[in-house]
């Protein structure tokens, strides 16, 4: 297989420095706010974007836990840590991928090229953005009930990071 380029576009900035202390999904921290700085190369590329909602923000997961090991295609995801139940890599969304992109559905709070201020925050401070397109229902929503495997067998409290479901004691911060 060939090796695919990819170029950053911009970088996030949140609050957060640690990743057992970032909430595990956008849509479970929408207190949340960051922005996203783009390359003045890629600013003009916003034109438009203030007219969505929503935005799927597609991000390099840049501060691997274990960089000096390939991640394992079996693995606990974070909702899974109290039972220590395996699942296949691609049927989780945590971090630790073959390829280390992330992706967030981010809520678009106000365009001003070039900086983009979205709700929803999942990731490190920092954090290499690689693309971003906007959420269209029409495309992105399926019709129905979708399954969600094992997702829909677990609880899971808004502001759910890494840390707190190690230990479920812990209260919100």
């Amino acid at each position: 297989m060939e090796n695919v380029p990819l170029t950053v576009i911009g970088v996030v900035r949140t609050g957060y420095a640690e990743r057992e202390a970032t909430p595990i999904q956008a849509a479970l921290n929408r207190a949340g706010h960051g922005t996203i700085e783009m390359a003045d190369a890629y600013a003009e590329g916003l034109d438009g974007l203030d007219g969505f909602d929503y935005a799927w923000l597609l991000t390099w997961l840049h501060r691997p836990d274990r960089p000096e090991e390939a991640a394992p295609l079996r693995q606990v995801p974070f909702l899974l840590r109290s039972q220590q139940r395996r699942m296949g890599i691609f049927a989780t969304r945590g971090p630790r991928r073959v390829n280390s992109i992330g992706l967030s559905l981010i809520q678009i709070l106000e365009v001003a090229a070039p900086v983009v201020r979205f709700a929803g925050v999942d990731l490190l401070d920092g954090t290499p953005v690689v693309d971003l397109k906007p959420y269209v229902s029409r495309f992105d929503r399926p019709d129905g009930e979708p399954r969600c495997g094992w997702f829909d067998q677990v609880a899971i409290d808004e502001g759910a990071t890494p840390r707190r479901l190690s230990h479920p004691a812990q209260p919100p911060p």
